[in-house]
């Protein structure tokens, strides 16, 4: 997973598998089975990449402003001149310091423009259907906030059910 946040989180999870209580719980080869799960760990939403068009959609499901802050330093390299971004958050979310720590990271912005200059979008498929249309080859659209708002970006981009009901 990309992200100096997520390398700090793999290594929590490494060490907790290695405490001696929990030993006879994992399998003797856990150092391969740790390998393999590294390699091939995957979380859709969370700083994942999606090309469109020379076009390099990121979506990032940093819903508070602790993960914005550790979204804004793991894209320390983004050309704010070469960025777009679609923000999204629910209501009861501190929306507006998430939006003024991803603010320095895009020329452009699509929605809560009261907050920051920007275009306000009704639907999320709407908002980056115009990202797209504004961003040349090279550019890059984040689209954070909302787990919502990403999981609807994701969809319209790569298909997939939409609010799978998860069974209990």
């Amino acid at each position: 997973l990309d992200g100096p946040h997520q390398r700090r989180n793999a290594a929590v999870a490494i060490a907790l598998c290695h405490l001696p209580a929990r030993r006879g719980d994992l399998p003797r080869d856990l150092d391969a089975c740790i390998a393999v799960g590294l390699r091939t760990a995957s979380w859709p939403g969370r700083l994942e990449r999606v090309e469109r068009d020379g076009v390099t959609v990121l979506l990032d499901c940093a819903h508070n402003s602790h993960a914005v802050e550790a979204l804004t330093q793991a894209l320390g390299d983004l050309d704010p001149a070469r960025s777009h971004l679609v923000f999204g958050a629910l209501g009861d979310k501190s929306w507006q310091e998430m939006l003024a720590g991803l603010a320095p990271l895009a020329a452009r912005r699509s929605a809560l423009a009261e907050s920051q200059p920007g275009a306000a979008f009704d639907a999320p498929e709407a908002a980056i259907d115009a990202a797209l249309a504004a961003a040349s080859p090279g550019d890059t659209i984040l689209v954070t906030g909302s787990i919502f708002l990403v999981g609807a970006v994701r969809v319209h981009l790569v298909g997939g059910p939409r609010d799978v009901a998860v069974a209990l």
